[in-house]
């Protein structure tokens, strides 16, 4: 009866998915204040601790977005979204997008998604594996609304929070007095 009850209360530690990593978060601060027009920065950042795999890589930012109009040949008038984007180089597969297109009314929002791979190879985060990396950081006006044009002074964001959020398995250590010595020769 008793070994019943240690199965089960086993059960659940055996089925938990080891794919979830450790997440680590890394600010960026050189992304925050206020852009006015478009406006593309560049940032280098690096992982700690170093990475062996990386799951996923999202970006969270908050800040305020103001929303303007659009007046089209026809008389139409539309919204005037800002975009947020950011871009990260894989050298082997091309480019990591993240993509925000903001709502059509001013307000403050907080957006959290994942990079998403843009190539015909299959994307992997392996480029990051030494721990550093470079993003681009792009805020503006969305202008792909062929004839039509601003109706309202031009649109502004500022932002108070970016953030690269890394699911990852940190690198074992390999000194020789560790485990991770041991278990570095079988990798």
């Amino acid at each position: 009866m008793l070994r019943r009850y240690l199965i089960l209360l086993l059960i659940p530690f055996l089925l938990i998915d080891d794919a979830e990593g450790e997440v680590v978060e890394i600010p960026l601060p050189e992304l925050l204040g206020i852009y006015s027009g478009q406006v593309l920065r560049f940032v280098d950042f690096q992982i700690q601790p170093i990475p062996l795999v990386i799951h996923s890589v999202q970006f969270r930012t908050s800040g305020f977005y103001e929303a303007g109009q659009w007046q089209c040949i026809d008389g139409t008038v539309m919204c005037w979204p800002i975009i947020v984007d950011s871009k990260i180089m894989d050298p082997d597969a091309g480019w990591w997008f993240w993509y925000f297109m903001g709502p059509c009314v001013d307000g403050e929002m907080t957006v959290t998604s994942d990079y998403v791979g843009s190539s015909v190879n299959p994307p992997s985060w392996d480029f990051l594996l030494d721990g550093e990396g470079r993003l681009s950081f792009m805020v503006g006006p969305d202008y792909t609304l062929g004839d039509c044009h601003p109706i309202t002074d031009m649109i502004t964001a500022e932002i108070y929070e970016a953030v690269l959020v890394i699911n990852m398995e940190p690198l074992v250590a390999t000194d020789a007095l560790t485990w991770g010595r041991l278990k570095a020769l079988y990798r």
